[in-house]
């Protein structure tokens, strides 16, 4: 958590959920869910560039670049946006058809467009 003064501005979660395999006597990770909230208060982004910290967020994730790109050229005018949500990348129902792990990154945004 990032605080200004006493209000918090910034929230990271990060959780993981395991499978026990049985028959192979294995873990797994069965979900990673990885969650950052901005909050100021004044209906502002809180950080410096939203698009860099999402294509960061990307690389760290290695989502293939062209997929990153395409899914960052949809947050490019974020207004439009008011209180959605918008999957940048999602491999989630392919991988549950291979019976893999899928990812998803998607971001809210507030009221005015600004990710939440």
């Amino acid at each position: 958590m990032f605080y200004q003064g006493e209000i918090i501005v910034s929230y990271v979660d990060i959780t993981e959920n395991y499978m026990y395999l049985k028959d192979r006597q294995q873990q797994k990770v069965g979900h990673e869910y990885f969650e950052m909230i901005f909050w100021d208060g004044a209906g502002s982004y809180v950080g410096t560039d939203f698009y860099e910290l999402v294509k960061t967020i990307g690389e760290l994730y290695a989502i293939p670049e062209e997929d990153l790109t395409a899914g960052l050229e949809k947050i490019a005018d974020s207004s439009e946006y008011a209180n959605q949500e918008l999957e940048i990348y999602n491999t989630q129902d392919i991988a549950a058809q291979n019976e893999n792990f899928g990812q998803l990154l998607s971001v809210e945004f507030g009221s005015e467009g600004i990710p939440t």
